[in-house]
């Protein structure tokens, strides 16, 4: 008798045994279940947070100079930039003499302009007729332009060629003296339209894409 009771309480000891081990099994399964679930979580939204990383381009100068790339729909610094930018193109494109003035209107177009821009300046001038003027070395035509400060007529971003290019249309009231003669200066004004371009081609990122000279 005392041997079958043995028997039994082996076969419950083993039972019972069975019964823990299936439980840690199943704790263990379900504990997989959600180590793999949670895994799969971090790893979703790791890929999500770099996939809306906005990410960062840079460019190098031929010294080995880094300059962030802004994306084109973008501006680049303030507007003050911009203001100092058209003021500084407006005065080297007014600012031009007989001897010198294609260099100088060379130098310009790489600086400051866009192709159709640069075309356009050119027909401004030859319709106010400085164009002629500088080619007629007998009138020994020596001019100085002077910007005053520019107000913004439009700023937002506009497609040029199927991109999104920031751009902004300033206009600033315009001095010229001719030949040193400072008590008859012209005046009028000068409207510009500048353009987002590549940094890799003008780290100042601007360029006019067109010049409208008004005179009062």
């Amino acid at each position: 008798m005392s041997r079958t009771m043995s028997d039994d309480q082996a076969i419950d000891s083993l039972a019972f045994g069975f019964r823990v081990l299936l439980w840690v099994v199943c704790i263990l399964a379900v504990a997989m279940v959600l180590l793999t679930l949670l895994l799969g979580g971090l790893s979703w939204y790791t890929f999500k947070k770099v996939e809306n990383v906005e990410r960062e381009y840079f460019a190098a100068t031929d010294a080995g100079n880094l300059w962030k790339l802004t994306p084109l729909g973008m501006p680049v610094g303030g507007r003050t930039k911009v203001i100092d930018l058209s003021s500084k193109c407006i005065r080297k494109m007014t600012t031009l003499n007989y001897v010198d003035f294609k260099r100088q209107l060379t130098e310009v177009e790489v600086e400051c302009f866009t192709g159709p821009g640069f075309q356009q300046y050119e027909s401004e001038l030859k319709r106010i007729k400085i164009y002629a003027n500088l080619e007629d070395t007998k009138q020994k035509l020596v001019m100085t332009g002077e910007p005053g400060p520019g107000e913004f007529l439009s700023y937002e971003p506009r497609l040029y060629g199927g991109v999104q290019r920031q751009t902004y249309v300033l206009r600033h009231p315009l001095s010229i003296v001719f030949n040193g003669n400072v008590s008859r200066p012209w005046k009028g004004f000068i409207e510009v339209d500048l353009i987002r371009i590549d940094q890799r081609e003008q780290p100042d990122g601007y360029a006019i894409n067109a010049v409208r000279i008004l005179q009062k």
